[in-house]
């Protein structure tokens, strides 16, 4: 593998390790302020708003990893029937219009 695919690999792990435990913590905090208001002892009140960002910037940390092992939810219909050439061209086009789209929501 070239060193710009290392690299690119490389960003891609981090993103995915770095929202990976930030989903723990945030399972964590959720469980802590579950225990604190059933104790009475108050609440977390910005853990809801902290969550809601959380999964936002989650969407773009993991997906572009999980979409490199083709492991994002999809649906086969027209692939296997398109020679082999088609087919890579088919999801190549996909990805460019997942990408114009990512961009787009990043800009509004």
């Amino acid at each position: 593998m070239s060193f710009p695919l290392r690299v690119f690999a490389f960003i891609l792990e981090l993103f995915s390790t770095i929202f990976a435990i930030a989903l723990g913590v945030l399972i964590l905090l959720m469980c802590v302020d579950i225990g604190i208001r059933n104790f009475r002892m108050g609440s977390l009140p910005w853990l809801i708003e902290l969550t809601e960002y959380a999964m936002y910037a989650g969407t773009y940390l993991a997906a572009p990893w999980v979409l490199r092992l083709g492991s994002h939810v999809r649906v086969d219909a027209l692939l296997p029937a398109l020679p082999r050439r088609h087919a890579v061209r088919m999801e190549q086009l996909v990805d460019l219009v997942g990408l114009g789209v990512a961009l787009v929501l990043v800009w509004d």
